[in-house]
């Protein structure tokens, strides 16, 4: 079974100050941004950026330690992972499904029992259907044997994509997927896989929940391996806007981003704006003129109604794109399709034939 291991692609940490990087929280590992984020700490000259107070307070109970990982990892020496399906015997449709995940060393086969707590959970498990139409984002239970379980009933026959999102104490953050097949005996031999077939869509605006939701992207032109902006704006039924958004497992909103081959998925979550005055009108301009794209603070609002992701997509094609929010004790989830253009190739420059000597 193919198994991606995403996380390698992202950014290291950084030494000295900041500049718009991304980079790694040396805790839970994950992608931040170091315009965006409040929490970091220097230590012996080098400053450690964290994606939430959590992680920053979580670092200052043992600075060496974690320096010493982030040293490690940018240095190369990563320990590779798989994620263990438990066999199924006819998994059914709308019938509860005892999933049963391991995380194993990949060269010693040993069971791995130490995570490190992302965003409030040990393991972030994204469900999705092959053809991208269904989502669900839950949180199975390590039990004393290191095996992480879950209960869950999938809505129809047919395959899905399981992402685990997880941090070993040792190692990088890891987004793996392993693959279950519904409602179709074990004995059969597994379908051909597909690529789902997605709408573009044509108008970035949902209703969900009691909640309109309006999505704008920057720049117009999204391209693989270049940032994006994602401002999701949300008003009530009655389209005023909503400021009593609450936080969700410790961020105010969570990005989830799967191609429709399901081969690349991304996780993120929102950023803060460029604090008023950081930038003048003039390095905004010089920014924005070298493509660079910049939060700001209209672009964010502490709980509402706007909110900003800045992921980067790895590929070009069509993502599925799923923003989860918090409003009065519910999870809002809004989907959309964003369509990724390739990469911009700059010309080769050949230099001028030297002239002959004479």
């Amino acid at each position: 079974m193919r198994r991606r291991f995403l996380a390698a692609l992202a950014g290291l940490f950084i030494c000295g100050a900041a500049v718009a990087h991304e980079v790694k929280d040396p805790v839970c590992r994950m992608t931040i941004d170091t315009d965006t984020t409040p929490n970091r700490e220097e230590v012996a000259g080098k400053t450690y950026y964290f994606c939430s107070a959590a992680c920053q307070s979580r670092f200052r109970e043992s600075p060496r330690s974690f320096v010493t990982l982030a040293s490690e990892l940018t240095s190369g020496k990563r320990r590779t992972y798989r994620v263990e399906l438990g066999a199924l015997a006819n998994a059914a449709p709308e019938r509860p499904v005892p999933l049963e995940l391991v995380v194993r060393y990949a060269d010693t086969g040993d069971v791995v029992r130490r995570f490190e707590v992302i965003h409030e959970k040990l393991l972030h498990l994204v469900m999705v259907s092959d053809d991208l139409s269904w989502f669900a984002h839950e949180h199975p239970q390590l039990g004393a044997d290191g095996r992480f379980r879950l209960s869950w009933r999938f809505p129809k026959a047919g395959r899905y994509f399981l992402f685990s999102d997880f941090t070993p104490s040792d190692g990088d953050n890891q987004i793996t997927r392993t693959e279950l097949l519904v409602g179709r005996p074990a004995s059969l031999p597994a379908p051909a896989p597909a690529t789902a077939r997605l709408m573009p869509q044509q108008a970035f605006r949902q209703q969900v929940m009691n909640h309109d939701i309006q999505l704008r992207i920057a720049p117009v032109a999204v391209r693989a391996g270049e940032a994006a902006l994602l401002t999701y704006t949300i008003a009530d039924g009655a389209g005023k806007p909503v400021t009593d958004m609450e936080p969700y497992l410790a961020a105010m909103g969570h990005l989830f981003a799967v191609s429709a081959d399901g081969e690349t998925v991304i996780h993120t979550h929102t950023v803060r704006g460029v604090a008023p005055g950081s930038y003048d009108a003039a390095m905004l301009a010089v920014m924005q003129a070298g493509h660079d794209v910049v939060v700001t603070p209209e672009m964010v609002s502490p709980r509402g109604p706007t909110f900003t992701f800045k992921p980067t997509f790895p590929r070009p094609g069509q993502y599925k794109v799923w923003a989860q929010f918090s409003h009065q004790g519910r999870v809002v989830t809004a989907p959309f399709v964003v369509v990724v253009a390739p990469a911009v190739v700059a010309p080769a420059v050949v230099a001028p034939a030297a002239a002959p000597n004479r």
